[in-house]
């Protein structure tokens, strides 16, 4: 009898977890998927903000913080820790903007759109012309170096594949949701960051031959 009971009273409350699990699913998908123009112009100038603060780190990828990386000090890990947070910002919001439907011409804030992509790109091509810059770091003929510059150029390498990747994403997110003068605009944008992106990994490529 008690056996009975205690099995009862079990499907009773995994029915009840059941149930509140599919209300809170309903309750919290529509902040999920409802993709409004000034959370996106928000969410371009956080991936800007990103760039920007990456800037700075990436002028630091010398010889000298070479030395530090193999001890997991300097700035260089910060910067690939960076890098891998706006790689999986981005990829959130590719996901989020997934099937959203395009916001109509009368939606004037949906103009900023491009002009908030085209500051973003303008800043994150900064930062990858400065990760170019710093790419060949000679090892001096010194073997142990060699492997530090290797393990460094592979990790950095890797960040920027990815990005490649998440970056050409967002773009056509963003160019399904705004109207055909927008979307030049965002296309002319992202048009130098895509003949960038693969002179830069190839140049972090280049060091681990």
């Amino acid at each position: 009898m008690y056996s009975r009971r205690k099995k009862k009273s079990f499907i009773m409350v995994s029915f009840r977890s059941l149930v509140t699990t599919i209300l809170l699913t309903f309750v919290a998908l529509p902040s999920v998927i409802a993709v409004t123009s000034g959370t996106v112009i928000s969410n371009i100038q956080s991936l800007k903000d990103r760039s920007v603060a990456m800037q700075a780190p990436a002028n630091e990828v010398n010889i000298v913080n070479a030395w530090l990386f193999i001890a997991g000090l300097g700035p260089i890990p910060g910067l690939i820790n960076q890098f891998k947070s706006f790689n999986e910002y981005t990829s959130g919001l590719n996901a989020a903007y997934l099937n959203s439907p395009p916001f109509p011409d009368s939606d004037t804030t949906a103009a900023g759109i491009s002009t908030a992509f085209r500051d973003f790109a303008t800043q994150h091509r900064i930062l990858l012309n400065i990760l170019l810059g710093n790419a060949r770091i000679s090892s001096g003929g010194i073997p142990e170096l060699g492997d530090i510059l290797q393990n460094l150029s592979r990790q950095i390498r890797d960040v920027l594949v990815y990005g490649q990747g998440n970056v050409t994403t967002f773009k056509t997110r963003i160019v399904s949701l705004v109207n055909a003068a927008a979307d030049q605009q965002v296309e002319g944008a992202f048009l130098q960051l895509s003949e960038l992106y693969p002179i830069v990994i190839d140049a972090y490529t280049g060091n681990l031959a």
